[in-house]
């Protein structure tokens, strides 16, 4: 069995506000291959146990998604963000 291939990036990036994000696109798949119905989901959840999305182009399949770094939870990125560096 052959599966399609297709381009998938995922890029780090940081917002001019500090932010730490990652752009996630795929745009040359156009199947019906779970990729709006794994933003639908993140959107659904809106960053309760799972990255927060913060922007979106379905036209594009372009998002872009809050970034965790290992070892780090989802809970103390946030708080982080939201109070600044503690040194």
């Amino acid at each position: 069995m052959r599966l399609p291939t297709r381009a998938t990036s995922s890029i780090a990036a940081q917002l001019p506000d500090g932010i730490h994000a990652v752009i996630k696109t795929e745009p040359e798949w156009t199947g019906d291959d779970g990729f709006f119905t794994g933003l639908d989901a993140l959107l659904l959840y809106s960053g309760r146990g799972m990255v927060q999305v913060l922007e979106v182009s379905r036209e594009e399949r372009t998002v872009l998604l809050e970034r965790i770094e290992p070892g780090e939870t989802l809970c103390g990125a946030r708080l982080l963000h939201r109070i600044g560096p503690l040194s």
